[in-house]
């Protein structure tokens, strides 16, 4: 099966703060990957890096067998996106409006 996310050897940190050391996986096409651990582990900062929200200090990422830098932003966004778990509501949108505006 065909790999959908690589991830090598992922550093991330915020200033001097390491947040995510040296991780590495893959998920293939088609497989559902969950993510978990306390908070503070560095869930959201490896979804952020892995959607390119959050630049990453080392390693690699590749999504659908490309390296996330090789990607323009439009393009990546079509492949990879992040729904955070807490949006501000303090527009005026109504929820079919907000699906709308994903693409």
């Amino acid at each position: 099966m065909k790999t959908a996310i690589q991830i090598k050897n992922l550093d991330c940190a915020y200033g001097k703060q390491p947040v995510l050391n040296n991780i590495s996986f893959s998920v293939s096409r088609g497989d559902f990957f969950i993510v978990i651990g306390p908070n503070g582990s560095g869930k959201t900062t490896l979804m952020k890096a892995i959607s390119g929200i959050k630049r990453f200090q080392k390693g690699r990422v590749e999504i659908l067998g490309r390296a996330m830098r090789d990607y323009t932003k439009k393009e990546l966004a079509k492949a990879v996106a992040l729904v955070p778990q807490q949006v501000p509501a303090d527009f005026p949108f109504t929820v079919t409006e907000m699906v709308l505006m994903g693409r």
